[in-house]
């Protein structure tokens, strides 16, 4: 558990406007939280939502894929 300091949440609340999109991503900002905890402590985001996953490519951090309900990974 890591507590949430104002550089983590501006970067969630920046992650989130740049790739949000209703239609096609739909990352929320608990998504976005997510994805910045782990870029800026440097480690892998492990994940089975696909439009999470596509996001953490995109900027750079690995994803470790994990297996959806149907076993399918992003």
């Amino acid at each position: 558990m890591v507590a949430v300091d104002e550089r983590t949440g501006l970067l969630a609340g920046e992650l989130h406007a740049r790739h949000y999109d209703r239609a096609t991503r739909a990352v929320s900002m608990a998504d976005c939280l997510a994805l910045a905890t782990a870029s800026l402590l440097g480690e892998r985001l492990a994940t089975s939502d696909p439009p999470l996953a596509e996001v953490a490519r995109t900027e750079g951090c690995e994803v470790i894929a994990l297996p959806d309900a149907r076993g399918r990974r992003p």
